[in-house]
């Protein structure tokens, strides 16, 4: 989408956090978000960890409790207006936390250690 923002712009905005949309997003179950933007485009790459199994449409789209704060629906209509369209939600195919404990016999995030 050109909106004729300079990616620099975009960058931005989103290097400076908007402190009710950080507490929002927490407040949402977001535990860790990062944002990487692809050289030389104005693609991103974001990947948020969650506080457990929620599903962050519920979290954080229209109708939720997030986007009731003025300032956290301004930021995601912003958001939606120049990136999510492009969103494409990624499957994990590989964790190291995961895979290679389970390989080495290892308890993972949340398991039990195994039994010997």
């Amino acid at each position: 989408k050109n909106n004729n923002r300079s990616s620099n712009s975009h960058t931005n905005n989103i290097r400076t956090p908007i402190l009710e949309v950080a507490a929002g997003l927490r407040t949402a179950g977001v535990a860790s978000l990062q944002i990487f933007n692809v050289p030389c485009t104005r693609r991103l790459v974001l990947i948020i960890e969650t506080a457990g199994d929620i599903d962050l449409d519920k979290a954080t789209g229209p109708g939720s409790k997030y986007r009731e704060n003025a300032r956290c629906k301004e930021w995601e209509e912003m958001m939606d207006a120049d990136f999510h369209g492009g969103w494409t939600k990624c499957k994990d195919v590989h964790s190291s936390d995961r895979e290679w404990n389970l390989a080495l016999g290892l308890p993972t995030v949340g398991q039990a250690p195994p039994s010997a």
